[in-house]
């Protein structure tokens, strides 16, 4: 709760607050939610996206607007901080060196993925097969 009411009063309100309802249109919201991602960053900006969003949709739950704009917005993408990578060839040698020499990964063999017994379906030859007739 604490983190909407930061964003309706350090970011919405500053940038919304002296519109009307009728006024906030797509394009405007658009605006204010693109200068928000540039001064702030993108999580406040979906934050910001998702608080305005629910006021508009109240808006038109009970008769105020008729469209919700924030709907027609963009959604607000940004790139992960630590994007993933596959292991290059000599980290996956150093990797498997490393598993070699560990003593629980050695004393511990893997085991095989099994479906437990309720969740298996019956061999078509098996009787209790109900398309096995007698």
């Amino acid at each position: 709760m604490d983190t909407y009411r930061r964003a309706i009063k350090n970011h919405i309100r500053p940038a919304l607050g002296e519109f009307r309802i009728g006024e906030a249109t797509t394009p405007r919201i658009d605006t204010v939610l693109t200068k928000i991602k540039t001064t702030a960053g993108a999580p406040t900006a979906k934050t910001c996206r998702a608080t305005i969003s629910g006021a508009m949709k109240l808006t038109v739950r009970y008769g105020a607007t008729s469209v919700n704009p924030v709907r027609e917005v963009d959604a607000i993408e940004s790139r992960p901080k630590n994007p993933p990578r596959s292991l290059t060839g000599e980290e996956v040698t150093l990797l498997r060196k490393h598993l070699a020499a560990d003593d629980y990964a050695l004393r511990r063999p893997p085991r095989p993925h099994r479906v437990p017994a309720r969740h298996r379906r019956p061999h078509p030859r098996s009787p209790r097969c109900p398309l096995v007739q007698s």
